[in-house]
């Protein structure tokens, strides 16, 4: 999101999951520190790719060097079957093409699912049709079409891998978990399944250190390319794995291999832009991000890199355009909307007219706390709330406005409590607030 070699058909079908991992924030100074969202960090490195085909099972063997080999054990598809399955994927290819598959979408789920009740052993039809449903944002169509193969056919073992997503989706990790696990139970060479596993795997890793289960989530990355050696999920996710260690040329090899499969992959070009951030090479990371979004106009990860590098330059018009069309794309992100209240304070803060500015640092305070909303147990909008009252007369009775700053800056303090990486912010807020206390009894005198 490719060929697959154990499938006699292949098409690319959405199973809807952004593989994104946050990274360091980027925001401006001015005003005080400001604590940005995680823009420039944004990996998405795209969703798992639901492949139609004939499906049959498979063995997967482990080398002694840690390698991957599949031994398949392929079903035969009949050709009139086949046929068929061609004749609907291009329907939704057409679809696709014409931006009209919101229009169609009820009517091609229909179709992929006749392909399996003409020929119930090709149960990949079935399986498209939630796959299209869920594309279309059809998330209960497409959780009715998993659960029904998946009592159906208890021992389909993508259908399992559909519900899971929907429920990754919604934020229930822990049952995502179990129902990915029962993918690969019944099939290991999904590889949809393995890569997001292989995504929260490497959460896990990077929360634990763990080389376990770091081994672990790259030896599912390996098995998908080993069953689809031209995955772009999987490789977009593989070269993450390695940014993330730091092993940047790697990376960077990873993602040359992938853009001689197919180099319109969105998610590979924005990998590439980290990895140029990194190396502090800032230009060539706007370019990548750049192209990212060239190649995927509604790729929220790349819109979201590419606006949080171009707040650093102060063209907040661009930086705003891009959060909000984010924001449009991908729904409510507490990043987004933190690094978004940036944005709009510096947009506001660049005007004279006194009315137009307010507006815009209106804006801001009210995406500063649509960030608080998203993630109450982070206190990192309660800070740049306080700078934004402190600072920039947002309304025109200047003791509310210091006390307003008072309160968001102890409320940032008292949230912050045993953050290390927020020690210098808090003593920084309480500095602030002991400032404006002892102004405001001083001019009550």
């Amino acid at each position: 999101m490719r060929a697959n070699t154990m499938q006699a058909v292949t098409a690319a079908l959405l199973l809807a999951l952004a593989l994104a991992v946050g990274g360091a924030g980027c925001g401006p100074k001015g005003g005080g520190t400001t604590v940005a969202g995680k823009g420039a960090g944004k990996t998405g490195t795209g969703p798992a790719t639901a492949k139609p085909g004939g499906g049959g099972a498979a063995v997967i063997e482990t080398t002694p060097e840690g390698g991957v080999t599949i031994t398949a054990k392929v079903v035969d598809v009949k050709e009139e079957t086949k046929d068929h399955f061609r004749k609907v994927v291009a329907k939704l290819e057409d679809a696709r093409k014409t931006g009209t598959l919101k229009d169609k979408c009820g009517g091609i789920a229909d179709d992929f699912k006749g392909v399996t009740e003409k020929d119930p052993t090709f149960l990949d039809g079935a399986f498209n049709a939630g796959a299209v449903n869920l594309e279309c944002g059809n998330e209960s169509a497409a959780e009715t079409a998993f659960r029904d193969l998946i009592r159906r056919y208890p021992d389909y073992g993508r259908a399992y891998g559909g519900l899971a997503t929907i429920l990754h989706k919604r934020g229930k990790e822990a049952e995502a978990r179990e129902w990915y696990g029962k993918c690969l139970e019944k099939d290991p060479t999904v590889v949809e399944c393995n890569l997001n596993m292989a995504s929260l795997l490497f959460k896990d890793y990077e929360a634990t250190k763990s080389p376990d289960i770091l081994k672990d989530a790259v030896k599912k990355i390996r098995t998908a390319l080993a069953v689809d050696a031209s995955s772009m999920a999987a490789y977009a996710l593989f070269a993450y794995v390695y940014y993330s260690l730091d092993q940047l040329r790697l990376a960077g090899l990873v993602c040359q291999q992938a853009k001689k499969y197919d180099e319109n992959y969105a998610p590979v070009w924005n990998v590439l832009g980290l990895i140029e951030l990194k190396n502090k090479n800032v230009t060539a990371a706007l370019s990548h991000f750049k192209t990212a979004v060239a190649k995927d106009p509604d790729y929220v990860p790349g819109l979201i890199n590419w606006g949080a590098i171009t707040i650093n330059y102060r063209d907040y018009d661009t930086a705003i355009e891009k959060f909000e069309r984010a924001i449009k794309i991908g729904g409510d992100d507490y990043d987004v909307w933190l690094t978004l209240g940036v944005a709009y304070r510096g947009k506001g803060t660049g005007l004279e007219d006194l009315a137009a500015r307010r507006e815009w640092l209106n804006k801001s305070k009210a995406a500063y706390e649509k960030a608080a909303s998203l993630k109450p147990s982070e206190p990192a909008p309660y800070y740049n709330l306080g700078l934004l009252w402190e600072n920039y007369k947002l309304t025109d009775d200047d003791n509310k406005n210091l006390n307003t700053a008072i309160s968001m800056y102890e409320k940032f303090a008292s949230m912050s409590g045993g953050r290390k990486d927020l020690e210098k912010l808090k003593k920084d807020a309480e500095r602030r607030a002991k400032v404006i206390r002892d102004l405001l009894k001083a001019l009550a005198k």
